[in-house]
C-alpha cells in the first residue's frame, strides 16, 4: 500500500510540474522551465515582480525560488 501511495504522490507531483512548465510557456517563458525558476531569474536581474513574487512564495516554502534554481541546474538546465 505504501508503494502505491508513493507512486501516486510522484504522479501528482509530476503533473504539477508539467502544469507549472505549461503556465510558464503560456506566459512567454522557456517551455522546459518552471514559472518559479523564471521568477528566480527575474529576481536575480533586479525585477521588482520577481522579488515580490519570490517573497510571497517564501510564505509557503522557505527559499522556494532559490531551491528552484538549484533543482533546475542539477537537472542540467542552464540559463539562456
Amino acid at each position: 500500500m505504501k508503494t502505491q501511495l508513493k507512486l501516486f504522490g510522484n504522479y501528482i507531483f509530476n503533473i504539477l510540474i508539467a502544469l507549472d512548465e505549461l503556465l510558464n510557456a503560456i506566459c512567454g517563458g522557456e517551455p522546459d522551465e518552471t514559472l518559479t525558476f523564471r521568477l528566480a531569474k527575474d529576481r536575480e536581474q533586479g525585477s521588482v515582480v520577481g522579488c515580490v513574487l519570490c517573497k510571497f512564495l517564501d510564505i509557503f516554502e522557505k527559499d522556494h525560488c532559490t531551491k528552484s534554481v538549484e533543482r533546475n541546474r542539477s537537472k542540467g538546465n542552464h540559463e539562456r
